[in-house]
């Protein structure tokens, strides 16, 4: 396997840049202003994208990004769902053992600022650190940036995972900080099995499942005649 830079570095290039941004408003800015000031910048059509796209970074998008990468190639499947688990465990962890309770925007600023809340969502109020929402999407979408040839494809994996972040800062489920240690997790998450499928996964096929099947079955019906 190539190396984790060479076949990522679209991505992991416009990740370093997004990263070097966030710590630098982090260290300027208490992260309320951070948050009002997003907050105050909303419209109808964007009401209506993110509420639907935040989605992409539950965890049943990556479960479907998953299963429908059995059908490519079973090492990409295994990669893609260790990667996966890898950071939702992490996220688990951090939120329950470390930062249980940890308030959301919603609950931050109740009694100190009227947030703006888009219509027909019902935001959480506890456990805001990390987004697992961030995690997930950075995860899978690094995967398949990996996974992908084009080079253009690349970068509009990443711009697709830093959506999901925005819209977790959009909705005021997330706080910048919280954004920002999701997607580090899922980066990290997905470069560390990246790493240790390219020492260890080289006995894995690359063939798709229905490959697969079809040969064992094939033999199975060789066995039969002889």
């Amino acid at each position: 396997m190539e190396s984790l830079y060479l076949k990522s570095k679209e991505f992991l290039f416009a990740y370093l840049v997004l990263a070097l941004l966030m710590i630098d408003i982090l260290f300027c800015f208490p992260k309320s202003e951070i948050h009002i000031f997003i907050n105050s910048i909303h419209a109808p059509f964007f009401d209506r994208f993110f509420l639907a796209y935040t989605h992409v970074g539950d965890g049943y998008f990556a479960l479907f990004i998953v299963i429908l990468l059995l059908f490519y190639s079973l090492k990409d499947f295994l990669f893609s769902a260790s990667s996966f688990a890898i950071s939702g465990f992490i996220v688990g962890v951090i939120k329950r053992a470390f930062f249980y309770g940890e308030p959301r925007p919603l609950t931050y600023f109740s009694g100190i600022y009227k947030l703006y809340i888009v219509p027909g969502l019902e935001p959480n109020e506890i456990n805001s650190f990390p987004s697992g929402h961030s995690a997930s999407a950075f995860a899978i979408f690094l995967c398949l940036a990996l996974i992908v040839q084009p080079r253009w494809i690349k970068y509009a994996f990443f711009f697709a995972a830093t959506l999901v972040g925005y819209s977790r800062l959009y909705l005021s489920e997330h706080f910048l900080l919280d954004v920002f240690a999701g997607s580090l997790i899922g980066l990290i998450a997905t470069s560390f099995v990246y790493i240790v499928f390219s020492d260890f996964g080289k006995r894995i096929s690359e063939k798709p499942l229905q490959t697969i099947v079809w040969e064992l079955v094939k033999k199975a019906r060789f066995k039969r005649e002889k």
